[in-house]
Parts: C-alpha cells; structure tokens; sequence
C-alpha cells in the first residue's frame, strides 16, 4: 500500500465448487456379480453447510438403503455431529457364506472429535433390529442350533414359490418335532409366525428377530501423503463394537487395521499391511451353553459350550480385498454336506491377515495407475485356542491398480503357495467400478 510500509493489498479470487452431488454407480465383482447403485449427496443441505445423503445399492447378493445427516462443524473446534439410518436385505448363501437370509434396520447417532492434524476418535450409539432366516437341510445345523440355544426354538413354517407353497411328503423326518419345547413368550420378539405355547406348523424355515442397542468407539491415525496412492506414511485404525446389555443377545467386537508405506527410492515403495479382528460374547448370552446334537437332534450334554460370537457377526477371509488367490470368504471354519460344491464357509470370531507389497508407483505415466508385486497371508478361526500358524494361507502375485474415467479398477494373479487340499482358489480376481 502506497505510503505505507507495513501493509500490502491482497486480492483473493474465490471459485465456489458445487456443493451438491448426483451419482450413478456401475460395478462387477467376482462375488457381488453386477453391482448398480444411485447416491444424492448435498454438502451444504440448505445453506446450513450441513451433509445430508441419500443412497441405494443393489449386487446379486444384497440390496440396501442408507440416509445420513452431518453437521461437519457442530463446534467451533470441528467436533462433527450426525445420524444414519439403513436397511438392508442379504441373502449369504450368494455371498460365499452359510446359507441363510437377514433383513438389517438400523439407525444411530455419531460424534467425531478431531484430536489433531492426523489423529481423530469417534463415537456413535444406535439401534438394530435383525430378521433372520434359516432352512432346515440348507443352513448349516450348528447354526441353527446357536439360534436355539441363545434364544429358544421358533416356529417353523413354509416358503413359497410364487402362489405354491414348499410342501413334504408326510412321512418326512422333517416333520417332527426335534427338541419338544416351547418358546417363552418374552423370546418371541413379537414375531408374527411365532404364538406362545409354540405350535408347530411344519416346516423348513425358521425365523428370528434380534434386537440389540449397539455402541461402537475407534480411533485412528493417518499420515498417508495420498489417500488414493500413498507413497509414505502410516495408518492405523482400531475400532470396538459393543452390543450393550439388555439386548437379545450380548456380544462384542475388536479390530485393528494398520498400513505402513516405506519410499525406498522414486520408483519402489514397500507397503506392509496388518487386519486383527476378535469377537465373542458376554453377559447372559456367554452364560448359556451351546450343544452339539446326534442324528435324532437330541442336544449332546457333554458337548455343552460357552455360546460364543453369533455367527451373523463372523469375520471372514479371502479375495482380493483379503488375501488374494482364495475365493473370497471361503477360508476358515466351514460347513460341508457332499462334494465342494456344497462347501459353506462360516467366518470365525479370530482374524489375522497381511500383506507384503511392493508398489511400482513412477512405472506407468499416469498417477493413478500403478504396479505391485504381493505377498499375503492369513485366516480366520473359532475361536482363539484354534489359531496355529500352520493353518495360516500364503499367496503371492501381482496385482494392477487403475483409477480409471469409470472409477477404480483391480486385477490381481495370485499363486496360492500354502493350501490345504479343500481350499477354493481363484489365481486371476478383478473388480471395477465407481461413478460416472
């Protein structure tokens, strides 16, 4: 400023991006087949500066529909406010899992509280309310069984074929009563196709509804110099999900997610990669005991377990978000009635899986498309006395990363190297997808 010698005139240009946000998404992965989904998103929903989203997605597994509401700035000192609500609608046996159906609604409330430039905790408190649905002779017995011995017996009835209901011949074992119990009537969750005393209207399905509230913690660290394509830095996550008691069933989970990226020069760069997860149950849900059952479904006595993690909250393993070379979900505990075709994973409540990568970031001229060369392991158990090393899965490959005009895509060859003989292999994944 003229005349002046401590003052200087600053013009600022100020170009205000959109704030709101339409998108199409179009995918295919090898588990998910074709994957379609539509997502509004506005950022400063009415000129408040607050989020609000809307979305649905639909694969040849699941279909889902979310809502979320955030005030980014709730304080002064960017602590974040927000809710979700969701439902979703999953049939595992398309998903490389035990064959059961489960319709999931749930909404909660979030709190996220900057703790630094790299460091963040957050907090959210919600509620759930689970329907699911098992099938005598298709999802695996010991499943069922969980069910039985947390929650009690529910009534059995008919699916139908369009306007045709599932029908048996009347001399099927199918037909009998295999515990001769009734179902208290504070276990019923109002279920529609359940009355107290339990009659039996004979048939292949059963279905529960588990109601849970659900408080979940994480903390998380990120130095990473690229979100997409880091070169150098670190990440880790560790999160807690903790069912609270008074819910129908009583359980938590831990996991720990941890990324480190070495540069070793302009063209290498050295990823490690850790997942550690654990869950079991507590309370009254840990109280009750879980039995093996013979060939009449007679509960084993001696058999008579601590009722661990449900089933439906398993952590699973394989594929190329896993470890690659393995069909995805398939390692691990699993259920198996005939040839492997017929094999259903069941996840455990332990997980351990890494890598070792070597990333060729500078090899091609595009930044968002670079080479690597892997090598990972891992699995998943029952339970902790169940982990052993050698039951742990190796695999080594190479794999292409590509942000393309269509979103991201994967391809990756693995040569699995330490298998067991009933293990799924898929040496060549891929998957792509995103918006346009």
């Amino acid at each position: 400023v003229a005349g002046t010698p401590d003052q200087v005139d600053v013009v600022v240009n100020v170009k205000e991006r959109s704030s709101g946000q339409f998108t199409f998404g179009l995918g295919y992965s090898q588990i998910g087949k074709l994957i379609t989904s539509v997502q509004l998103d506005q950022a400063n929903f009415l000129g408040t500066g607050n989020r609000v989203g809307v979305g649905i997605q639909k694969n040849s597994y699941s279909k889902s529909f979310n809502f979320s509401f955030q005030d980014p700035y709730f304080t002064e000192d960017g602590v974040s406010v927000g809710y979700n609500v969701r439902y979703s609608d999953y049939d595992f046996g398309d998903f490389n899992t035990a064959r059961y159906t489960s319709s999931d609604a749930a909404g909660e409330a979030v709190i996220g509280i900057p703790l630094s430039e790299t460091d963040s905790i957050q907090f959210a408190l919600g509620l759930d309310r689970n329907q699911l649905t098992t099938t005598d002779g298709s999802t695996p017995p010991q499943l069922v069984d969980y069910m039985i011995d947390t929650l009690g017996d529910r009534e059995r009835y008919f699916s139908t074929l369009g306007d045709s209901p599932i029908s048996f011949h009347e001399n099927d074992d199918r037909l009998t009563d295999p515990t001769g119990s009734l179902t208290p009537s504070e276990n019923d969750d109002e279920d529609p196709n359940t009355t107290d005393p339990l009659q039996y209207r004979y048939g292949p399905n059963r279905k529960w509804i588990i109601n849970a509230w659900r408080a979940q913690i994480g903390w998380a660290r990120d130095s990473r110099n690229d979100f997409l394509m880091p070169t150098r830095g670190t990440y880790n996550r560790l999160h807690g999900e903790f069912v609270l008691p008074g819910s129908d069933l009583e359980y938590y989970k831990l996991s720990y997610s941890f990324e480190h990226y070495l540069s070793i020069n302009r063209w290498l760069v050295l990823k490690i990669g850790t997942e550690l997860g654990y869950g079991d149950s507590y309370g009254d849900t840990a109280d009750r005991l879980c039995y093996e059952r013979d060939d009449d479904n007679v509960a084993i006595i001696e058999t008579g377990e601590k009722c661990g993690l449900p089933f439906f909250k398993n952590f699973f393993a394989g594929g190329p978000q896993s470890v690659r070379g393995f069909e995805t979900n398939t390692l691990g505990p699993f259920y198996q009635v005939g040839n492997l075709s017929l094999r259903q994973p069941l996840g455990g409540a332990v997980k351990a899986t890494g890598t070792f990568e070597f990333l060729f970031p500078t090899l091609f001229d595009s930044r968002g498309t670079r080479l690597s060369a892997f090598v990972d392991y891992g699995n998943v158990f029952a339970s902790p006395r169940d982990v052993e090393l050698r039951e742990f899965r190796f695999s080594a490959g190479v794999a292409l990363q590509w942000q393309s005009p269509m979103g991201p895509i994967g391809i990756s060859w693995a040569m699995p190297f330490q298998t067991d003989r009933n293990d799924r292999v898929e040496r060549l994944q891929f998957s792509f997808g995103g918006q346009f």
